[in-house]
């Protein structure tokens, strides 16, 4: 249907894109995938996720003391001394990264500070290959698209993102072979993501494979901070065009948190993306006053996600 909407050719029944994750993978592969007992519930997953965290406070999840998010506020706070207006979306992709890796995987990524990393950039390059692979009809076809540069490409930082994920799931396996570290992890009244996979079994009580795992968290991952980054950067951009409706929604948030200076969210699946979208706004008014560049409008571009050709520009005024 959105493809329709914006006037894309659907990818043909025969088109497998070998995305790293099950949410592209072929339909048997999807139905052979392997059902734990949680998995037979519908939402049940999000019962054992944790609870709200203070992304404010030391005493979030993350051991760093935030869920990823409070790095992109500070790092905005410097720029605004800079008398000019800052582009948004790439710093707000970086953090939805961020807050997907830490608090479902309790993985320090720093992909705030390191965004040359390899691996980040294969993962911010994907979903954009995958768009250009879609507008191509002759690279519907695997062996053509394969051959061509950019299968070449889309292969290559699929490799690099399959070899971060075997790496993460192959080191929390290494700590969970020591059972004073397994006793500790089990004890916690909500594991994270990770976890809950490497301690699921089915109904014969076999465990998940390494390649379903590595399935299940690249499918997590790529799911999890992409579109939100979008609809967050969006979000910024309409609150700078219409500056009543900024100024209402500031005066409702702070008739809500009153003298508190922290704000709870729930870690996981869409009530991870919707709760970081609020937390993101909340944060953004609370510190800032945010305005339009008159000369740097966006340019809308329908990929996977809605983007902007040139940015989301906007003016940052602190506030206090």
């Amino acid at each position: 249907m959105a493809a329709a909407v914006v006037g894309l050719p659907h990818p043909g029944p025969g088109m497998d894109l070998n995305f790293p994750a099950y949410i592209v993978s072929g339909s048997q592969e999807v139905l052979a995938h392997p059902k734990s007992e949680d998995a037979r519930q519908p939402y049940c997953i999000l019962n054992h996720l944790p609870e709200p965290c203070d992304v404010a406070s030391p005493a979030a999840r993350a051991p760093d003391g935030d869920c990823g998010c409070m790095g992109v506020w500070d790092k905005w706070e410097q720029l605004t001394t800079q008398d000019k207006s800052v582009e948004i979306f790439q710093h707000i992709t970086l953090m939805t990264l961020d807050s997907i890796m830490k608090c479902a995987f309790s993985y320090q990524s720093n992909c705030q500070t390191d965004s040359d990393n390899m691996y980040i950039q294969a993962i911010l390059n994907l979903s954009h290959m995958v768009y250009k692979r879609i507008q191509n009809p002759l690279h519907h076809n695997d062996l053509i698209y394969w051959l061509s540069s950019q299968g070449r490409h889309f292969n290559k930082a699929c490799k690099l993102a399959h070899l971060h994920t075997d790496k993460v799931i192959r080191e929390r396996k290494e700590a969970l072979k020591d059972e004073r570290v397994l006793e500790e992890i089990l004890k916690k009244r909500h594991l994270d993501f990770l976890d809950i996979l490497l301690c699921a079994k089915d109904e014969n009580g076999n465990g998940l494979s390494d390649e379903d795992l590595r399935a299940e968290v690249d499918t997590f991952m790529f799911e999890g901070h992409d579109t939100t980054a979008s609809g967050i950067s969006w979000l910024l951009y309409c609150m700078a065009m219409h500056p009543e409706h900024q100024r209402r929604c500031r005066e409702e948030i702070q008739e809500i948190l009153g003298d508190r200076d922290t704000v709870q969210w729930n870690c996981i699946g869409q009530q991870f993306a919707m709760n970081e979208m609020k937390v993101a706004l909340v944060l953004t008014l609370l510190r800032f006053e945010l305005s339009p560049d008159p000369e740097k409008p966006p340019i809308k571009i329908p990929q996977i996600i809605l983007r902007s050709k040139n940015g989301i520009y906007l003016h940052l005024r602190k506030l206090y």
